[in-house]
């Protein structure tokens, strides 16, 4: 039989993409100027409410808001409660997965810090929430994609009746994924799966 191409069009809506609840920041012990700071042992600078959507240009919106404490010496903790973030980043397909690719720190809203330490604060978020970021956000799409594939290409048994004899097939669709194609748009992040069908029955 002729091989056939098909291609699907798969949009994922931005509210489907599920996201970690709260993200701890992995910050080490460091110095910005004068100031040396730690994570808080019992209350971390935490990122949470992640909420996805479209910033334009290809690219996905992270709004977060800031929780926790961060501990700086000589000075009272400072609390980032109520502290507003949002991230641009672009998407890509990595071995069967949707990741996160070079996000940029766009928006910071420090209500109840001193503006002197936007600075500080931005250079400790570029360090730590990106990459953190870059490590939760990954979507397996092979895995369903896989799955699936393989419910489609189960064996189709059919029976045909001659005269008194009877003859068993397998039809055998014999679907095979190309590499799939990523757009991101005000709707969701979509997928162009073109695939290839190479029919086949066999007599049993």
């Amino acid at each position: 039989m002729e091989t056939i191409k098909i291609v699907f069009d798969v949009v994922i809506g931005y509210e489907s993409i599920s996201r970690p609840v709260k993200i701890i920041l992995p910050i080490e012990k460091g110095k910005f100027g004068i100031l040396s700071y730690a994570q808080h042992g019992t209350d971390p600078m935490s990122i949470e409410k992640v909420k996805i959507g479209y910033a334009g240009e290809n690219r996905i919106k992270l709004s977060m808001r800031g929780t926790g404490r961060l501990h700086v010496e000589n000075f009272p903790d400072v609390r980032i409660g109520g502290t507003r973030v949002e991230v641009a980043a672009g998407m890509a397909i990595t071995n069967g997965k949707l990741c996160i690719q070079n996000p940029m720190l766009t928006h910071l809203d420090l209500p109840i810090i001193p503006e002197l330490a936007d600075d500080f604060f931005r250079e400790l978020l570029n360090k730590y929430l990106l990459k953190k970021l870059s490590d939760e956000f990954k979507i397996d799409i092979q895995e369903t994609l896989d799955e699936a594939i393989g419910k489609i290409n189960e064996p189709i048994l059919f029976n045909i009746q001659v005269d008194r004899a009877s003859f068993n097939y397998a039809l055998q669709l014999g679907l095979e994924p190309i590499e799939p194609e990523l757009e991101i748009n005000v709707q969701g992040i979509r997928l162009k799966l073109s695939m290839t069908l190479k029919p086949a029955i066999a007599l049993l």
